[in-house]
């Protein structure tokens, strides 16, 4: 929410990886274990102090070009659907966290699928 309320209400565009390492690079969330899932964290590979996020030490997936007046039940962050088959927590454009499963869980994570293959906007 910071970096909306400094950037004229927007989130970062870029999706994926691109948008959550603008968040790291400029300060705003710069701690690595953020990144990574609890349950993830010893499959995951380790990030060494400023370096760049990379896709292989991050558990979650980020939706690019949204801004505070985007539907606030839209997704804006999840976690990536090979960490967890049948559930997963997603950050919503409201601030709101929720676990999801079930049909729910199935279509997020088939539209993060979708985001990943896509350019950032």
């Amino acid at each position: 929410q910071q970096y909306a309320v400094d950037w004229s209400d927007k989130f970062p565009p870029p999706n994926g990886i691109a948008g959550l390492e603008l968040l790291r690079s400029n300060n705003y969330i710069t701690d690595y274990k953020l990144y990574v899932c609890p349950s993830q964290w010893q499959k995951m590979k380790q990030s060494k102090a400023n370096e760049p996020l990379a896709e292989e030490s991050c558990s979650y997936v980020y939706f690019g070009g949204l801004d505070v007046n985007s539907p606030p039940d839209t997704p804006l962050v999840m976690e990536r659907p090979d960490n967890h088959f049948r559930y997963g927590n997603v950050l919503f454009v409201s601030g709101r966290v929720e676990g999801v499963s079930g049909a729910k869980w199935k279509k997020l994570s088939a539209e993060a699928l979708a985001q990943a293959k896509q350019k950032s906007p």
